[in-house]
């Protein structure tokens, strides 16, 4: 064999060997493939009635607790760190019922969520969730009313007519009208004795 085609297959050989191992090295499949966010609750660019109790984000692979971090910002405000619970592939925020309330009745505001994390595989991610959230006003209640029966006092009316001394005015009258009868008699009887 000459020495020149010798060289050649020596080269092919050489070039497929390390072309086998770069594909062992250096595998191509979707576990290559970055972390990042999947889908989230609010989503994002949602318009709410109401400020939420909670966000969660879920992610396409697991995340690193100890390495996530994440804050929420309403309308100009500073943003505020909050806590999160971390599970498999999904974080969960609470959100404070000192933030929720901060927005005034009626009016609509811009929540931002920004958060920071680091995959399993040590790529790290970050991103902004943003939504609108509209605060309902307070629905006022309709006031009370006391059914009262047909043909009787309110409650009020009752006890104050209740309370009223009709007893006390019972015995004054008949004082009164046994007084009267007495001076009527004696003027009735004086006026005999003169004409006898």
């Amino acid at each position: 064999m000459p020495k020149v085609a010798l060289t050649r297959s020596w080269l092919r050989l050489a070039v497929a060997a390390v072309v086998v191992l770069a594909t062992i090295a250096f595998p191509t499949s979707p576990a290559s493939a970055h972390t990042d966010l999947a889908s989230s609750t609010p989503s994002d660019g949602a318009q709410l009635e109401s400020a939420p109790t909670t966000v969660s984000l879920t992610f396409t692979d697991p995340i690193q607790s100890a390495f996530t971090t994440v804050t929420l910002a309403v309308g100009d405000e500073a943003p505020a760190t909050l806590a999160l619970t971390t599970e498999g592939r999904t974080l969960t925020i609470p959100v404070p019922e000192s933030i929720r309330d901060r927005q005034a009745i009626g009016s609509t505001l811009s929540w931002a969520v920004t958060y920071r994390t680091v995959a399993d595989d040590g790529h790290p991610i970050d991103g902004v969730l943003s939504f609108t959230v509209t605060a309902a006003s307070e629905p006022t209640p309709p006031p009370a009313a006391a059914p009262t029966a047909e043909g009787s006092l309110p409650r009020s009316r009752q006890d104050e007519t209740a309370g009223y001394p009709w007893a006390a005015i019972a015995v004054l009258a008949a004082g009164t009208a046994g007084a009267g009868l007495f001076v009527w008699l004696f003027a009735r009887r004086s006026k005999k004795s003169k004409h006898s």
